[in-house]
């Protein structure tokens, strides 16, 4: 704070060194000066007090000032950084184009072909690792002697189906699935020799053209397969 204890106000005017300290406006200068002038007259001690405060205005002035120029001074740094920023965002989307451009160079026609290319012999060496079930674990065939009727149930091809029918007693039917799979191998063979009949119905379905199907023939064989539509006799 500036000591206006320096001179007494009461005998002397202010010196303008010290009214420079609180100012550079001479205007104001002047007005302290006639100020003192004034209540030298009338009131010696009212320059002082008045004085005092001026100067404290001037500190509080100062400081804002000073935090004001501290403020300032953050906000430029920090618009610079926020260009540096923008910058660097500027260079990274330079960078992406031309990376983007250096792909589609490096990916031309034929080195696309040939990528391509060996993922197919990738996948085809994995599939060669991959052993499927051996047919042998996967034929399974059945075989049932009846002296009855008998229905044959629905099974897939690889599960074929022989049926051993013996019609000493009386004449039997072997039944044939209703809802058959593709490829499904049934073989029905008499295996007596009584002149009773063993009849292969096939249902709604047809027997190369036929609803029905009579042994009556000792070891008389015929093995059918379904087609998808009907009942084809492969062999007899």
């Amino acid at each position: 704070m500036v000591d206006i204890n320096q001179r007494n106000p009461a005998s002397s005017p202010p010196d303008r060194r010290l009214l420079a300290q609180l100012t550079k406006d001479p205007k104001l200068i002047r007005y302290l000066e006639n100020l003192w002038t004034d209540t030298t007259q009338v009131a010696p001690d009212n320059f002082a007090v008045l004085l005092e405060l001026i100067v404290n205005a001037a500190e509080v002035a100062n400081a804002a000032q000073g935090s004001a120029n501290t403020d300032k001074q953050a906000i430029e740094e920090l618009s610079l950084a926020i260009q540096a920023l923008k910058n660097v965002e500027g260079e990274f989307s330079n960078l992406l184009q031309l990376l983007t451009s250096l792909a589609g160079v490096v990916q031309s026609p034929d080195q696309a072909i040939q990528g391509l290319q060996r993922k197919v012999d990738d996948l085809e060496s994995q599939l060669l690792e991959i052993r499927p079930p051996s047919f042998q674990q996967q034929f399974s065939p059945d075989l049932v002697n009846v002296s009855n009727a008998y229905a044959v149930g629905s099974r897939p091809a690889y599960q074929p189906l022989t049926v051993r029918a013996d019609a000493t007693g009386a004449g039997l039917t072997v039944a044939l699935p209703a809802v058959p799979q593709l490829l499904q191998l049934v073989t029905v063979k008499k295996v007596d020799a009584s002149a009773n009949v063993v009849t292969v119905d096939a249902g709604a379905l047809l027997i190369d053209g036929a609803p029905t199907i009579a042994v009556g023939v000792q070891y008389a064989v015929y093995q059918l397969q379904y087609n998808g539509a009907g009942w084809d006799v492969v062999a007899s």
